[in-house]
């Protein structure tokens, strides 16, 4: 019978080399350096076997799109989110209620184009938003409306006429 080695002991001064790890399977083994003097091959592209080599199982070759579900086609943003979008901003800070409200109206609306799309159209972010600033474009300018009311029916209590025609201030 032929003897075992005993395992090796890092810690042990006397210790031989450590035995090489096992090959990593699935994995390219790194290429050596080349000779002095000459240029060392391209390396290749990223999850692309090396030159010569069959691919890894799993893995489509370099432009082959993916078995029976071809390439993903780019998504379009919705007009009516980029809309809402941008009337949910003017509506905050220009015209609070038409704008704001106009917002929401799209926002909603691009927001079921979207869903209707099955992932064909984006932007479901933008609509969202837009939907959001509408709203609170609309608190804001209900609560302009607000303000003004109160400060019109303010000023017209502390106004009186005379009988001259002269108007006099009552409040303080």
């Amino acid at each position: 019978m032929s003897e075992q080695p005993p395992p090796y002991n890092p810690y042990d001064p006397n210790a031989q080399t450590p035995p090489p790890p096992p090959p990593d399977y699935g994995q390219v083994p790194p290429t050596p350096p080349p000779p002095y003097g000459q240029v060392p091959p391209p390396p290749p592209a990223y999850g692309q076997p090396a030159y010569g080599q069959p691919p890894a199982y799993g893995q489509p070759q370099y432009g082959q799109p993916y078995a029976g579900y071809g390439y993903p086609q780019p998504t379009d943003n919705n007009g009516k989110a980029i809309a809402s979008l941008v009337l949910g901003i003017v509506g905050i800070l220009l015209c609070p209620l038409i704008a704001a409200g106009t917002a929401i109206g799209l926002g909603i609306s691009a927001k079921n184009d979207i869903k209707r799309s099955e992932g064909r159209m984006g932007g479901g972010g933008m609509a969202t938003a837009g939907i959001v600033l509408g709203a609170i474009g609309v608190v804001w300018g209900l609560v302009l409306i607000t303000l003004i009311i109160i400060g019109i029916t303010h000023a017209s209590n502390c106004v009186s006429t005379t009988g001259t025609g002269f108007y006099s201030s009552t409040c303080t």
